[in-house]
């Protein structure tokens, strides 16, 4: 989580190539993992490389605010990072927070432009609705 939260790209390559490291582990204290913290910091490369593996779970939220990464990139308008955690299918745009908010909903200092259209894509590509 260090290497993440730091963002020292070279070592987080080197964890994520060894199979005995959990990229999941959450940090005592909030419940952060290493995907929570880079979308929450908006370290893209670190969302980027962490993605990368098959065992990464987008969904976890942190036990302090209930905020998976998506709620976190769309919170802190990191759009760069809300289109690579949408790519994945795995990734539950309909997650609740503590409060009952999902990931489009969340109160943002500054609502992208772009941010409304990436959910209806993002809706319509789960839905097979056609573009």
């Amino acid at each position: 989580m260090w290497a993440t939260d730091r963002l020292h790209e070279g070592v987080i390559k080197l964890l994520l190539q060894r199979e005995d490291i959990d990229p999941n582990i959450a940090d005592v204290r909030y419940g952060r993992t290493p995907l929570t913290l880079a979308a929450m910091d908006g370290h893209e490369g670190a969302v980027k490389l962490l993605l990368q593996r098959v065992d990464i779970n987008p969904n976890v939220a942190d036990i302090e605010h209930g905020l998976t990464p998506l709620m976190w990139a769309e919170q802190r308008a990191h759009e760069g990072i809300k289109q690579l955690l949408l790519a994945r299918v795995n990734v539950n745009a309909d997650t609740q927070t503590h409060t009952d908010k999902t990931a489009p909903v969340i109160d943002t200092p500054i609502e992208p432009a772009g941010a409304m259209q990436l959910w209806v894509q993002r809706w319509k590509s789960v839905n097979h609705v056609a573009q």
